[in-house]
């Protein structure tokens, strides 16, 4: 298994089309209109979505980014999608569990049962 992740990291990553592109800026928009409206709370910061759509795969959809600031555990984000494999889930995991802006990884093993076209949980802890 550790084979096919290596042999899958060296795939390039296809561009982006122009639709893909559109919708980044219009996001990147709106998000840098709420930083400005309410810059001392805590809400998904750009850095923290650009972060998401960088380790977003072709292959993986994403539906829905919510947020939690949770006394307890910190700034919590959770996403909401499908991968078309348990591999791509895995590697869009790892990609998180390996960047220094989030602290804590969540993807609950119920999202593995699945062999294809996988609807996950995903749960981060932002620093």
């Amino acid at each position: 298994m550790s084979e096919k992740l290596e042999i899958q990291k060296n795939i390039p990553v296809p561009q982006l089309d122009g639709n893909t592109k559109n919708l980044i800026k219009e996001l990147s928009f709106k998000l840098n209109s709420i930083e400005k409206a309410r810059e001392n709370k805590f809400v998904v910061s750009q850095k923290i979505i650009n972060e998401i759509l960088l380790k977003k795969m072709p292959d993986i959809k994403i539906n829905q980014i919510s947020y939690e600031n949770n006394l307890l555990k910190g700034k919590i984000i959770n996403i909401k999608g499908s991968a078309v494999s348990r591999e791509r889930l895995l590697l869009f995991r790892l990609a998180f569990e390996n960047d220094a802006n989030f602290k804590d990884v969540d993807l609950p093993i119920s999202n593995f049962i699945k062999g294809s076209n996988i609807q996950f949980n995903l749960s981060l802890i932002a620093l």
